[in-house]
């Protein structure tokens, strides 16, 4: 009983319940912006080989790590007494909840231009959400809350993904797409009151009115960081893993929505087998997969994690087979979101320990910019679809197999040791 306790003890700290609250409106942001706006897309008569091109919106989350310097040294008006990581965090969720609405009332089949400029813009404050989200946890969040802490950030992302998809296609279906965007963007505010209930990490201190040089602020926020990991023996073995380990995912998200309508599913299927019966494997997912990342072996958790999860795109191909099968989905679904959670929560952990303690904002936009890159390369997976005839077993055939070079990788990965323990509160 004593060990229960103790095991569910960090789970009830305000500090990790609240990274569910800010993982809500962080999950929402990539379905929004790509994903559901697809099916919108989709169901406008837009060609697959343009819905594809809009994975190349995802553009700033690969370049984000230019950006993430400026979180350090540039303060917000009227919003930096809060401090430089609370002040980023609602400046990002206002702009946020602006350019949903500026989606929600456009006319896609009209302007298709207008919307991609817009999901675009989304994206890039997207970015920047993600920045500051990751570098909060991080630095608010005890070594003892990590593991716990990614759990709850990736269970309220999971919930956020949830909201994005089921709970816009459920609106968009019984009224408009235009009221179901309207009502996400009113959702995002939830990152506003999670900044609000914490405070600032104790490490950080914003020097407000201090007049700085911005050019040799933003070098000197964005070079060391640079210059440290570079310095690292194997840094290349890490690059090429961040890269390659979540590419198959990557590829299958890009496509699964004209996937589904091709083969005949509803708005209202969608949304009832992969959004609602959907979320709770994922959470059971995300929620297993914290509590493992702190009680094995990260290397051995990537491993096993990694190689179920692909294992589990076999389950498209018998989809894609099969047809139109809808007591199918839901076997399709359950395994790959609860092995996707796993997936991801121990993958985050990994990540926030290849960081430096001193350099975690940019650090780990980097980590993350290079595991959204092959979510920018899929844009060419609606050309590829198109290539094969949307033969889509044989797509999803190499979605799988683009999935496993990377698990060879962790045995090189071990012989490096790790930064820290993936969270530096005190």
């Amino acid at each position: 009983m004593s060990r229960v306790i103790s095991a569910v003890k960090p789970y009830l700290d305000r500090r990790v319940l609240t990274m569910a609250v800010l993982g809500f409106p962080y999950g929402m942001m990539f379905f929004l912006g790509v994903q559901t706006l697809q099916l919108w897309l989709t169901e406008e008569g837009i060609s697959t080989a343009e819905v594809g091109f809009f994975s190349f919106v995802t553009l700033p989350y690969i370049f984000k790590v230019y950006w993430a310097p400026l979180i350090n040294f540039i303060p917000i008006p009227l919003l930096s007494f809060l401090g430089a990581r609370r002040s980023w965090l609602i400046f990002s969720h206002l702009s946020l909840i602006v350019l949903l609405n500026l989606i929600a009332w456009s006319n896609p089949s009209q302007n298709l231009l207008y919307v991609g400029v817009l999901s675009f813009s989304l994206l890039i404050f997207a970015s920047i959400q993600d920045i500051v989200v990751d570098a909060y946890r991080i630095e608010i969040l005890k070594k003892d809350q990590a593991g716990p802490g990614i759990g709850m950030l990736t269970a309220g992302y999971r919930l956020g993904s949830f909201a994005a998809t089921f709970g816009t296609l459920t609106i968009a279906d019984s009224y408009s797409w235009q009221m179901a965007y309207t009502v996400m963007s009113a959702l995002v505010s939830m990152g506003i009151v999670a900044a609000l209930l914490n405070p600032e990490p104790e490490m950080i201190r914003q020097k407000v009115g201090e007049k700085v040089h911005f050019l040799r602020q933003f070098f000197e926020n964005l070079v060391p960081p640079f210059q440290e990991f570079f310095s690292r023996p194997g840094w290349i073995y890490v690059v090429v893993f961040i890269l390659s380990y979540r590419i198959g995912d990557a590829f299958i998200n890009t496509m699964v929505s004209p996937f589904y309508i091709q083969l005949g599913f509803t708005k209202a299927e969608i949304a009832d087998i992969t959004k609602f019966f959907g979320v709770l494997p994922t959470l059971a997912g995300g929620l297993i997969g914290g509590a493992l990342a702190t009680r094995i072996n990260i290397y051995t958790g990537l491993l096993g994690a990694g190689l179920l999860h692909a294992l589990t795109h076999i389950m498209f191909i018998l989809q894609a087979m099969r047809g139109y099968d809808p007591d199918f989905l839901y076997y399709v679904i359950f395994l790959e979101n609860i092995t996707g959670g796993i997936t991801t929560a121990i993958f985050l952990l990994y990540l926030s320990r290849e960081a430096h303690p001193k350099y975690i904002p940019t650090q780990y936009a980097f980590f993350t910019s290079l595991w959204s890159l092959p979510t920018f390369l899929a844009g060419i997976s609606g050309e590829l679809v198109e290539l094969l005839g949307h033969d889509w077993p044989t797509y999803f055939e190499f979605c799988l197999l683009i999935s496993l070079p990377s698990l060879g990788l962790i045995f090189v990965l071990r012989r490096y040791p790790l930064l820290n323990a993936g969270g530096l509160g005190k």
